[in-house]
């Protein structure tokens, strides 16, 4: 279990690190990185996609407390697995744990998440989800700017399904 949590722990200080770094670094504006890549600094008071994003502060509390629950609840999971348990399963879980400690530290310190990572295409209208935002080259759809936290979460729920996957064509 402990090879988990140092991974999930060394991923929260890693997103902390690299939002310390863009609060001082993107505080001027952009970085472009790419046609399609920027950093940018920007602040989500909101859970994913800027859910309850307006909700007037109280939504950093009901999210915070989330953290903690899933916290909780994953620490009892890795813990059921024991020692010969799936890796991929157990690493979906320290990515979890990363991505909620990483974003829970935020809210509990800043309120809002801190996100810098912005992916954007060039476009009149956008899919489901991207926004449009008007650059000096024309619009842009964007999706909603994220962080390492966000990322390792994604990755998390990525290896939970493939290990669960695994197992059922292990059963059949």
């Amino acid at each position: 279990m402990r090879p988990w949590l140092a991974l999930a722990a060394l991923l929260a200080l890693l997103d902390q690190a690299l939002k310390a770094w863009a609060l001082e670094a993107l505080a001027a504006g952009p970085v472009p990185l790419g046609p399609w890549l920027d950093l940018r600094l920007a602040h989500n008071p909101g859970a994913a996609f800027g859910l309850l994003a307006s909700g007037g502060g109280w939504q950093r509390w009901l999210f915070l407390g989330v953290a903690l629950a899933a916290t909780v609840l994953l620490l009892t999971w890795l813990r059921r697995l024991g020692p010969g348990g799936p890796a991929g399963e157990k690493a979906g879980i320290a990515c979890l744990l990363g991505g909620a400690w990483g974003n829970g530290v935020d809210r509990l310190l800043r309120g809002p998440v801190v996100d810098y990572v912005d992916l954007h295409f060039p476009a009149i209208s956008c899919p489901p989800l991207f926004y449009l935002r008007l650059h000096p080259e024309g619009p842009a759809c964007h999706w909603p700017a994220f962080n390492l936290a966000d990322a390792a979460l994604t990755v998390g729920v990525v290896l939970l399904l493939a290990s669960a996957l695994a197992a059922r064509r292990a059963r059949v």
